[in-house]
């Protein structure tokens, strides 16, 4: 069974980006990968229907995932999943240091 899939691999040094990778695994060890992206010049007033690269949710969403893995972040980040994943983090440290410090400050009284 033929399925799109994405890759993206950090590039800073040689272009300053990310190089993203396109493919289907084909099994018996191969792969198809699209490669060499043309640009076409139209019309401003022309219909672009089909034009473009149609990806589902799911390569999208995994196209996401792997830009994350690469350190990209939206641009406008507030609620966004890994801020709110770090706040988190934070708050149960803080919970835990509270409890502490109310440990040793019962065990201080007696």
């Amino acid at each position: 069974m033929r399925r799109l899939k994405v890759r993206v691999r950090d590039a800073p040094f040689i272009r300053r980006g990310v190089e993203i990778y396109f493919f289907e695994d084909l099994g018996d060890e191969k792969i198809a990968i699209i490669k060499d992206l043309v640009f076409e010049t139209v019309e401003r007033s022309k219909s672009i229907e089909n034009k473009g690269i149609h990806i589902g949710n799911d390569i999208a969403q995994e196209l996401i995932d792997e830009l994350w893995t690469c350190g990209l972040r939206p641009s406008e980040g507030t609620g966004s999943a890994g801020s709110l994943k770090a706040t988190q983090d934070h708050l149960g440290d803080m919970q835990k240091l509270s409890w502490k410090l109310l440990e040793m400050m019962v065990e201080k009284e007696k």
